[in-house]
């Protein structure tokens, strides 16, 4: 008996499990109908270690943390363009400020910083 409990908790630590919220849409295009909110991966993570198992997708916290971060719009490339619709629904169904989001083609810009993290490096350091 203790050997099958042994591989159950090998097999558990290897698999992932993923939290839908299903059928909040009635887009037929497949990352509306049932985004993904977060992952349940039983592993050991290279920062928390095994401290958490549940780890929210980009769709779940984008657009809350857009808000939270009081973001007036939101500039995404074409790809996310299918998402506007959970990202303007779950705002709403929190009931937090919904930025306006805008898709753009990609473009290489020259001499220009349009990497977030930069941006923000920049004005925490006051340039």
């Amino acid at each position: 008996m203790r050997a099958s409990l042994k591989k159950k908790k090998k097999r558990k630590k290897k698999t992932l499990h993923i939290l839908r919220l299903s059928g909040f849409s009635r887009d037929f295009s497949l990352p509306t109908l049932s985004p993904p909110l977060s992952r349940i991966k039983y592993a050991s993570h290279h920062r928390t270690g095994s401290a958490w198992c549940v780890y929210p997708t980009y769709d779940y916290t984008h657009c809350l943390c857009d808000s939270l971060e009081d973001v007036t719009h939101s500039l995404c490339t074409k790809e996310f363009q299918s998402r506007r619709s959970s990202y303007y629904w779950l705002c709403n169904a929190v009931g937090a400020y919904c930025p306006v989001q805008w898709e753009y083609g990609r473009l290489n810009v020259n001499y220009t910083v349009v990497s977030k993290r930069k941006i923000a490096r920049l004005i925490s350091a006051g340039e």
